[in-house]
């Protein structure tokens, strides 16, 4: 027995159905690519705070450190006399993800009455736009 094949019984997608599929497709792609697109964002920033948490702390060990010594450091606080409050600022350029960034770094020294100070460290960096800034302080005495 033989059958007859006619175009209406061949199976298979028309060009219509094809064309609904491609959208459908590129819609779910286009949305995986806004997510890859955001979970990138955040993890820039989070590169970024890292990196100025890194940066606060290794400008307070040495702030820290050249605090402690009355004579010597980057930082002599005997010169600041009897002044309560000194301030300096420094640009501190970083390679991260294969660009430049530039943080700013500024140390805050500030006297609390007797033989305790104040010292404080705050990194400041732009991002899209924003100025974020990551601080710390401690409490530096002298026995």
């Amino acid at each position: 027995m033989l059958r007859s094949s006619s175009p209406s019984s061949e199976e298979g997608f028309t060009l219509i159905e094809m064309l609904a599929a491609l959208l459908v497709m590129m819609i779910g792609l286009l949305g995986l690519l806004q997510a890859v697109i955001v979970a990138l964002e955040y993890d820039t920033r989070n590169v970024l705070r890292e990196e100025s948490v890194r940066l606060a702390e290794k400008e307070m060990n040495a702030f820290r450190l050249a605090a402690g010594h009355q004579n010597d450091g980057d930082f002599k606080m005997a010169a600041f006399g009897d002044r309560t409050k000194e301030e300096s600022t420094i640009d501190v350029p970083l390679q991260i993800r294969g660009g430049g960034r530039l943080f700013t770094v500024t140390r805050e020294y500030q006297s609390t009455g007797g033989k305790s100070r104040r010292l404080l460290v705050r990194v400041s960096y732009n991002y899209r736009g924003d100025r974020l800034q990551h601080e710390i302080y401690t409490i530096k005495s002298n026995r």
